[in-house]
């Protein structure tokens, strides 16, 4: 609904402005509608205030940026879990700065990597997940159980290959 994408735009130029995630040098801000919606999309999550129906948070799962790929399938192997498995990225994870610190961004993180093993046939699944040197991002990561395989560094910053169990471990 172009209601919904406009809002998405919105809230994440409001996430960039508060963040600097991406680089605004790199990606300005009117340019990160064509970075959101870049035709490698599968599927948009969003995250939906209960009382408002207004969109406060977003997730996208892609298929791979061809220039973060060169190297992967290296470190894969070198953790000797045989040829590259099918790769998906989550990518365009923000919140509207208004509710930050409440969950949502590891909701919406939950949700989009449960979608990525529901799709995979492999016991090791491999997220790229787009500036995942974020503090946050890397704590939403490790506490879905990812393990960090190999970080590279992309034009708009650090892009990290993390590998997560086919089966989600419980806690306990």
């Amino acid at each position: 609904m172009e209601a919904d994408r406009l809002r998405v735009v919105e809230m994440a130029i409001q996430s960039q402005a508060a963040t600097d995630v991406p680089n605004p040098d790199i990606f300005p801000p009117d340019t990160l509608e064509d970075h959101i919606y870049n035709g490698r999309d599968n599927l948009h999550l969003l995250a939906i205030h209960g009382k408002t129906r207004q969109v406060i948070g977003h997730v996208a799962i892609e298929e791979p940026n061809k220039d973060h790929i060169e190297g992967w399938d290296t470190g894969i192997k070198q953790r000797k879990h045989g040829p590259m498995p099918p790769l998906l990225e989550i990518g365009g994870l923000f919140v509207d700065p208004n509710f930050w610190f409440r969950g949502i961004g590891l909701a919406l993180s939950t949700e989009a990597l449960e979608v990525i093993r529901q799709t995979s046939a492999n016991n090791v699944v491999p997220v790229a997940a787009t500036w995942a040197e974020t503090p946050n991002a890397k704590k939403i990561a490790s506490t879905l159980g990812g393990r960090e395989i190999l970080t590279k560094e992309a034009i708009g910053g650090p892009v990290t290959l993390w590998a997560f169990n086919k089966k989600r471990k419980r806690r306990g």
